[in-house]
């Protein structure tokens, strides 16, 4: 019966080493798998900036597009302006 008995704790202490190998894998994994969210996070935060500095960036640079559009109109029709101007005192 003893032998049985020591056998029976022998079997009970390996168990319990095991389970106390599992729970510091589990602990291990959850600390793994906070740290991996954490740099998603971290990684999401950077890209969700980036977007919105290229969006603003869009944004400006199709503004300055239009009033370079619209400076552009302004100095033909000035050009155009000069030049019948010009044309009319030549002719007369």
């Amino acid at each position: 019966m003893t032998m049985l008995k020591k056998d029976l704790e022998r079997q009970l202490e390996e168990l319990n080493l095991k389970m106390v190998t599992t729970e510091e894998q589990k602990k291990e994994l959850a600390r793994s798998q906070m740290s991996s969210e954490s740099e998603f996070d971290k990684q999401k935060a950077l890209l969700d900036q980036k977007i919105e500095f290229l969006e603003k960036a869009m944004e400006d640079s199709s503004r300055r597009e239009k009033e370079l559009v619209t400076e552009l109109k302004n100095s033909k029709k000035d050009f155009l302006n000069q030049n019948k101007e010009q044309t009319q005192t030549l002719e007369k």
